[in-house]
This record gives structure tokens, C-alpha cells and sequence, in this order.
């Protein structure tokens, strides 16, 4: 990923939130990037307090010119790119003026005109904001459309234009006309997934598809098959075992000699204007869907493929009646541990039974009485991490995959652990059948994941109080927190070399000034009490500063001018993490506030507590 996309996407995901953007200088100070660090802080104008140690002394060092961050594109970006990009990559046959940007309902109808033509042919691509977990569904910004010669860019960010239906009708159209043939790589698992995702008329009814070939699945025959791996196949189709490239971009290579050019792959696309080197790299993947079918159906056989590409099955196609078949089997073999679920579902709703009722997957009876979060157990998968840190705030014990876990993973865990599966899209399919009835709940990914956590809640008779938030760490989902009074953490700050001596006494003759009224009635603890477990101060290693599993303090994540502000830092025992009473707090109580059980007694005792 570039300079220019990294920026492009922190300045996406951060936005105006002040936590976050405290959050990126930490995380930079941590990865030892200072420099990197204060320019960020400087950029957001992050009070000094707020600034972990050495970011303000960095600060002051820097020179005039770094002080402000360029973070806007080359003016000097052109079409046509330098010669050596030119020898490496595949290159567009197109100029600039042969590319059209398709964004009112007058532009779409000339792109209608050119694409809907009996016989032709047309490269499909799409391309979305890669989300790194923060929503739960990617939703297409940009449809490219190529034929011979033109090449159209359908911007769905377009204010009054992505959504609108004459926009839907014509894709519907495009994709339902068997006189067109449809070039993809991958459009089930993909394109077509994103593009439910962003038009929710798709979910009532979906796209009929006719005229379409994915070129993924002529890609998987040419990979089985033995001819371009043999010496005598031509030297633009061997390709060594090692080779970097895969998917689209080994496809082009293959065939067309070189390889597609993907550094702008993980552009932020919703922002305007796109760059020229971003409308290059669109242009480039449906395009190239035109220049490969026409050397391929030219020669097919010279790849080892059939006469006819369109008749080429997929893998998922020829795995189809053995999934059946296993899929029939296994539910043989689980209908008694079904029938045990589905008794537990029938039992009077004590506590108890409610329990047992939820540990087999079952939806718990509405009549019964609502559950803590402590005894629910997920586990969700890599494209619903949005609704696990949620979920995890408020309590609940989430694992989270991680974006290059495979989905079966979460039927390992499930198993393993007694965790109930939360996904969506397709793998639902087959997650649902790893395990037993029930323990698969399917998410809808367009909605927001704030809301994706009210539905698991509520669907489970989840009822958490202001006790269970933040009562996980966020970090790792470990409920045990170690509690160290300030004078504590200012010593270890100072023996990490974290806090100079001039700053330790600065900060301290202005503790009884900054320190405001605290109930000292459990000393140690939160104000508000946490549904967690404590372990005590000397589980830690007074030498090391690391607990009994290894995790060290992060106290470079400590601002040293909260000292004065804090009386006790929460420590998680098992990553190291600090926590401390801050704004995060109201702002997780306003948003759930409608599954919360908010009583007089814990309204009072969290109307001024807030754990950050």
C-alpha cells in the first residue's frame, strides 16, 4: 500500500473522532514511527495532555515543512504512465478521452446505448472502500464497464445517482441480457456480493443473470490443466510456482505476458476525485477481461481449454452434489442432538433451562427472563468485526477472525469452544452446517453494526446493565483487570524512562488542583463497579512490569499529562492494555441506551463515570 492510500484510509476510518485520532498517534508511537506520529498529532491538533511520551518533544524538532502533512496527489499524476511502468505492467489501449465518467441519468443513457448492443461484449469490475473491519459489508463506489475502444466508470458515489432507480434498472438489465456476454473474474464471491450489499432491491429481488462468463473459472481449467505447464507451451503462459502474482493479475500474465499493476488496489474509492492513477487501475481490470477472452477464445486450445469457454463448469458447480450429499448425512447424524435443543427450547424458562436453552444454539424464550452477557459466547467472522468489538463492549465474550482467518475457522472455534457462529453472505452456508442446528445465526451485512449488535442482543434475550460495558478488555476479551493507583503508574513511567524527572514534578504539584471528587467507598476500583474479575497488584512483576503470562505494561500508551486527571488505571492481565476512566463511556451508554437495563441505582452510580 502507498504513502498516499495509507493517509487516504486513516483519514476515512479516524475522521473527526478525537479517541481514534489519540488511538493513531499511540499506535504509531508504538511502532516506533515519533515523527510519523507528531505529524498526525499536529494535523489533528491533539492537546498536549492527550499526547503519549515524546510526541510533544518531537514535535518541537520538526522542521517547519514537515510540520504540515501533504496529503493530496501529484499534480503531476499523468495519463500516460513512465516507461518503465509501461515494460512491467499491462497497459491499457485506451486515452484518456475513451474513458467516460457515468455520473447523471443523461450519462447513463449514452452508456446504455453503447453497452445494451446485440453481440457484444463486456468487461465487468467493481470496485469498493476496503473497510478493515469497521463495517460489516463493503458497498460498490464504482462500477467499470469496458467494451472496444471505451471504457465507462458508473460512479455510485454520485449524489441523487447510485441510488436512484433508473442506475438499478440498468444494471439489472445489462446482466439479465443474454445477447451481451458478461466478462468477470470472481463476481460471485465479489462483485456481486457488494453490489446486494449496496442496492437492498437486490436482497427482494435478486439480479438474473444471463450472458455472464467469469473468467475465474476458465482460470481454474487452465490451472488443472497440463499443457501450460509443460516446456513446450508458449513463454508467456509458464509462469514459475513462486510467481507473486495470483488471481486477475496472474490470469493477464499468463496470457498477455505481463502483469496487471495493483498498487492502487486498496485505494480509498468513495473519494473524489479519483486520481489518475486510480481511474488507470480501473480501467485496467475490466479492460484486460476483453484483451485475455479474445486471445483465449482465438486459441483455446493452446491453453488446454475447450472450444466453448462458457461451458466450462465451475469447481463450486462440481462440488455442489457432494456438499449435498455430505450436508444430507450430517444432518442424519445430528437430528438427536436437534431434537435435545429443541427440548431445551420447550422447558419452563428458570434461569437455569434459559441457559441451557442458549448453550444449545436455541433462541431463549421471550417470556424468560433476560440473560448477562457473560452467558453469551460468539464467535464472529472476519467480515462482522464491527459487530464484535460492539458486542465485546458491552460485555459479551467475542473472538474475532482476523481478515486472513479462513471461515472454518469459526466452525473450529465453535466447536472447540461452545460458541455460537455469527456470519453472512455465503459462508453462512457452510458454517451453518459445521455445527449443530441453531449455533449459526446469519447477520445481515447491510445494516450498521451498531444496529447488527442490537438484533444479536435482543435475538438472545441479552440484557447488559452500564456494568458490562467495557467490563472486556477491547483488545484481547480477557475479563480480569488489575487496578494501579496513580503514584504506581507514575513510578513505573518513570523507571520505563517514559517520564522525566522535570515533568514527574511538574505534573504531581498539580494533583490536589486537578483531581476532582472521587467515591473512595471500594478503593481501587471504577466508580461504577465493573462485571469483571480483579486480580491483585502483585500478580504483577515488580522488575519485569509483566503479568504471569508474559504481557508486559503498555505504558508508552499512557499520556503523562492524564496523570494529574486520574486516580487509578485498569490494566488488563492478560495483554498489558491501560484503560481509564474517559469519554468512551457516555458515549457507549447513548448508543445502546435502548437494550440497556438502566435502573435507578446504576443510572446514579454511572451518571459521572466513563472508562475510556
Amino acid at each position: 500500500m502507498t504513502e498516499q492510500n495509507w493517509a487516504d484510509h486513516v483519514q476515512f476510518v479516524v475522521a473527526d473522532d478525537l479517541e481514534l485520532q489519540i488511538h493513531l498517534v499511540e499506535m504509531l508511537v508504538r511502532y516506533r514511527s515519533l515523527k510519523k506520529a507528531s505529524q498526525w498529532s499536529l494535523r489533528y491538533n491533539i492537546p498536549r495532555d492527550r499526547l503519549p511520551y515524546g510526541v510533544w518533544d518531537t514535535q518541537q524538532d520538526l522542521l517547519p515543512d514537515l510540520q504540515q502533512m501533504s496529503l493530496e496527489s501529484a499534480s503531476s499524476d499523468e495519463w500516460v504512465p513512465l516507461q518503465a511502468h509501461q515494460q512491467r505492467f499491462y497497459q491499457v489501449p485506451l486515452g484518456k478521452d475513451k474513458v467516460h465518467f457515468v455520473d447523471t441519468l443523461e450519462a447513463l443513457q449514452g452508456c446504455r446505448g453503447a453497452l445494451l448492443k446485440e453481440g457484444g461484449v463486456v468487461g465487468v469490475d467493481m470496485e469498493w472502500q476496503p473497510t478493515f473491519g469497521c463495517t460489516s459489508a463493503q458497498q460498490v463506489a464504482l462500477i467499470q464497464l469496458a467494451v472496444c475502444e471505451q471504457a465507462f466508470l458508473v460512479d455510485l458515489c454520485a449524489a441523487g445517482f447510485g441510488q436512484h432507480p433508473q442506475t438499478v434498472d440498468f444494471i439489472r438489465s445489462l446482466f439479465s441480457e443474454p445477447k451481451v456476454l458478461k466478462l468477470g473474474y470472481g463476481m460471485a464471491g465479489g462483485d456481486l456480493r457488494c453490489l446486494m450489499a449496496t442496492w437492498h432491491q437486490l436482497l427482494e429481488e435478486p439480479l438474473k443473470l444471463a450472458g455472464v462468463l467469469d473468467l475465474l473459472d476458465v482460470h481454474q481449467k487452465m490451472q488443472r490443466s497440463k499443457v501450460n505447464r509443460t516446456r513446450k507451451g508458449p513463454s508467456e503462459v509458464l509462469v514459475g510456482e513462486d510467481c507473486a502474482e495470483k488471481g486477475l493479475s496472474l490470469l493477464v500474465q499468463q496470457v498477455l505476458g505481463r502483469p496487471l499493476d495493483k498498487t492502487e488496489q486498496m485505494s480509498n474509492w468513495e473519494k473524489r476525485p479519483l486520481r489518475i492513477s486510480q481511474i488507470r487501475y480501473a480501467v485496467a481490470d475490466a479492460y484486460c477481461l476483453l484483451d485475455v477472452y479474445s486471445v483465449l477464445s482465438r486459441n483455446p486450445a493452446r491453453f488446454g481449454l475447450p472450444a466453448e469457454l462458457h461451458k466450462i463448469p465451475s469447481l463450486q458447480s462440481q462440488a455442489s452434489a457432494e456438499k449435498k450429499k455430505a450436508k444430507r448425512a450430517k444432518a442424519v447424524k445430528q437430528d438427536t442432538g436437534k431434537e435435545e435443543c429443541q427440548g431445551a427450547q420447550r422447558v419452563s424458562a428458570t434461569p437455569s433451562d434459559t441457559q441451557k436453552g442458549l448453550l444449545c444454539g436455541e433462541k431463549p424464550s421471550e417470556d424468560g427472563p433476560p440473560l448477562s452477557p457473560q452467558q453469551l459466547r460468539v464467535v464472529c467472522d472476519n467480515m462482522l468485526q464491527g459487530l464484535g468489538r460492539y458486542l465485546r463492549c458491552l460485555g459479551v465474550d467475542v473472538v474475532m477472525l482476523e481478515s486472513t482467518d479462513e471461515h472454518r475457522e469459526a466452525g473450529k472455534l465453535a466447536q472447540a469452544e461452545g460458541r455460537v457462529i455469527l456470519t453472512c453472505g455465503q459462508p453462512f452456508q457452510s458454517l451453518r452446517s459445521q455445527v449443530a442446528e441453531g449455533r449459526c445465526l446469519y447477520i445481515d451485512s447491510s445494516e450498521k453494526a451498531r444496529d447488527q449488535a442490537v438484533r444479536v442482543l435482543r435475538h438472545f434475550n441479552i440484557l447488559p446493565t452500564p456494568k458490562d460495558i467495557f467490563s472486556r478488555c477491547q483488545a484481547c476479551n480477557s475479563d480480569q483487570y488489575v487496578t494501579v493507583p496513580k503514584d504506581d503508574m507514575v513510578r513505573m513511567l518513570k523507571d520505563g524512562g517514559f517520564l522525566k524527572d522535570d515533568d514527574c514534578a511538574e505534573l504531581l504539584s498539580n494533583q490536589q488542583e486537578e483531581e476532582g471528587p472521587c467515591d473512595t467507598g471500594t478503593p481501587g476500583l471504577p466508580r461504577y463497579g465493573l462485571n469483571c474479575r480483579w486480580a491483585p497488584l502483585s500478580d504483577l512483576d515488580p522488575d519485569t512490569l509483566s503479568f504471569p503470562g508474559g504481557a508486559p505494561i503498555q505504558l508508552h500508551t499512557v499520556p503523562p499529562g492524564l496523570l494529574p486527571k486520574i486516580p487509578f488505571f485498569f490494566v488488563c492481565s492478560r495483554c498489558g492494555k491501560v484503560f481509564w476512566e474517559g469519554s468512551h463511556f457516555s458515549r457507549v451508554l447513548s448508543m445502546f441506551h435502548e437494550v440497556l437495563n438502566l435502573t435507578n441505582d446504576n443510572s446514579e452510580s454511572t451518571a459521572d463515570a466513563q472508562l475510556g
